[in-house]
């Protein structure tokens, strides 16, 4: 018995002990992991490394970027060294592939050439890549004047009243003499109971065919537009400058001179251009002539009454040609006028003029000659 106890009471004296012992004790911290890698500035520069796996504070935030080498893209005509890597248009690296140094013979003048459609004189020249405005030259000036031909409307005026003239007592219009019927005139009975009458031609007050105007069929002075800016020689030999190996799609490079020039081997399609000029082109004005103009003639009505009051029917006198009535008895009778029921002038004008005249002037005439 005095052993079991001895054995417990070492137990528990151990277990005391061993408590004591764990209570003293500090628990250490986990692992540290690593800080987060530092963020890439823009420009090129790096970010601060990170943090080690043992415990420790994570890495910094990297610095600002330096100049870094692709702070651009590269415009390979523009004298700029728009990616800042030292280098310039021919001579850096990202023109190589599609740009090449070429020779301007001297007297010429290397230009960069956008050319679009002629738009009456109203549009601007382009900016060019240095802010300033491109010098502009005119293209294709229009040939020979052409114009719509000149037509005649509807006539228009007005129709007068018809004259007429009569012999008395005689049948074949011998002795005509004009009579004034402005509604119904009265005259006394012929001697021999025959009356001759012819109308005169109706006159028209005004009477005449409005006239077109004739335009001119192409009125564009020119077919286009020549903006040239200056070509920088670009990283290229004194004389040269750099020009794409392909500039079909896009402005091209060119020289250009005064005058007639023929074009340099290197630069072998040609164009005349120009600096100006003035269209003198013009349509001559429209005339309808109106001879063929007419106008319906009053009608004239022979009663045997006077004062128009016959019933009838009538003897009438409508034309020109001479016509006679014999009247026999009654003391008196009368002429009544009956006016045409339309007073426009009939018929149709014909038109002349709209005869072309002029040509463009050019002035300033230039050998473009491009690649």
């Amino acid at each position: 018995m005095s052993s079991r106890r001895a054995i417990a009471a070492s137990l528990a004296g151990a277990l005391v002990a061993l408590v004591s012992v764990s209570a003293c004790m500090t628990i250490a911290d986990p692992v540290a992991t690593g800080g987060t890698a530092g963020i890439i500035a823009s420009g090129g520069g790096k970010g601060g490394s990170g943090g080690s796996s043992a415990g420790g504070a994570g890495g910094s935030v990297g610095g600002s970027g330096g100049s870094g080498a692709n702070t651009g893209i590269e415009s390979c005509q523009n004298g700029v060294d728009d990616d800042q890597d030292g280098e310039i248009d021919c001579a850096d690296s990202d023109c190589v592939p599609a740009f090449t140094c070429v020779s301007v013979p001297s007297g010429w003048t290397a230009v960069l050439t956008t050319t679009a459609p002629w738009s009456g004189g109203t549009g601007k020249p382009i900016a060019c890549a240095d802010g300033s405005s491109a010098t502009r030259y005119l293209s294709g000036p229009a040939g020979a004047a052409s114009c719509t031909p000149c037509t005649c409307g509807s006539p228009i005026g007005t129709c007068g009243s018809t004259p007429i003239s009569c012999s008395i007592g005689d049948a074949s219009c011998n002795s005509l003499s004009a009579i004034n019927v402005s509604t119904c005139s009265n005259f006394g009975a012929p001697g021999n109971g025959a009356i001759s009458c012819v109308l005169g031609p109706t006159s028209a007050a005004g009477a005449a065919c409005p006239a077109s105007t004739s335009s001119l069929t192409n009125p564009d002075s020119w077919q286009s537009v020549a903006d040239t800016c200056p070509l920088p020689a670009g990283g290229c030999a004194a004389g040269q400058v750099c020009v794409p190996k392909d500039d079909a799609a896009g402005p091209r490079s060119c020289v250009l001179d005064a005058g007639t020039t023929p074009c340099p081997s290197d630069w072998p399609s040609p164009q005349t251009i120009y600096t100006g000029g003035t269209d003198q082109r013009a349509c001559g004005n429209c005339t309808c002539l109106s001879l063929g103009l007419t106008c319906a003639t009053d009608t004239f009505q022979l009663m045997t009454q006077a004062g128009c009051v016959d019933f009838g029917p009538f003897p009438t006198f409508t034309t020109t040609s001479c016509k006679s009535y014999n009247l026999s008895g009654g003391a008196t009778w009368s002429l009544k006028r009956v006016p045409a029921s339309d007073k426009t002038p009939n018929g149709s004008c014909t038109a002349i003029g709209g005869t072309p005249t002029g040509s463009v002037q050019t002035s300033g005439k230039t050998t473009l000659c491009c690649r």
